[in-house]
């Protein structure tokens, strides 16, 4: 049985931007900056961007996401 850690990297390694919305699609977990925070203990590194946006109230609102480094 996988969990959901080891889906994520599966995803992470395919080169893809995870954002938590887009975690929570792929595998069904809303702790990303947990799992990003263990995959960084185990020697992962990783490139991260912000997204700004507005809401369709007009509020604004930024997104983080992250993908994996890649090896050199």
């Amino acid at each position: 049985m996988a969990t959901k850690s080891t889906e994520l990297l599966k995803h992470f390694k395919r080169g893809i931007w995870i954002s938590q919305i887009k975690a929570f699609t792929l595998v069904g977990t809303t702790r990303l900056s947990a799992l990003i925070f263990n995959y960084k203990k185990e020697g992962y590194s990783f490139e991260e961007r912000r997204l700004k946006g507005k809401t369709r109230y007009g509020n604004p609102f930024s997104i983080k996401e992250y993908r994996l480094k890649k090896s050199k």
